[in-house]
């Protein structure tokens, strides 16, 4: 799966999908990502697997809303690959935090 094919695939939630980082003045919910190649598997002079490691930011102002986005999310990367994930609450920004770690 390419960058481009991943992030067409978040599209669906018709939520703001941004790389690294939201843009100034983006509104909660929003999803924000990160994608790092640098886990092939190799052996002989040849690349086997490319796999790409990627960390995705769920960020919503309420529980419910976290709730809600982190089920429809779920959906999306069932089809994509194995996830696991945290969830922080920042009482600086006062907003909930779900990340969820794969490998595409």
């Amino acid at each position: 799966m390419t960058q481009n094919e991943f992030t067409a695939s978040l599209s669906v939630l018709t939520l703001p999908v941004s790389y690294e980082h939201a843009k100034k003045g983006t509104l909660a919910p929003y999803i924000n990502y990160t994608w790092n190649s640098n886990s092939d598997l190799f052996a002989d002079d040849i690349v086997y697997t490319k796999k790409n490691e990627v960390k995705i930011e769920l960020v919503c102002v309420t529980k419910k809303d976290i709730n809600y986005w982190s089920e429809k999310l779920e959906k999306v990367l069932e089809n994509i690959s194995p996830w696991s994930s945290d969830e922080i609450y920042s009482d600086g920004e006062q907003l909930y935090i779900k990340n969820y770690y794969l490998e595409v």
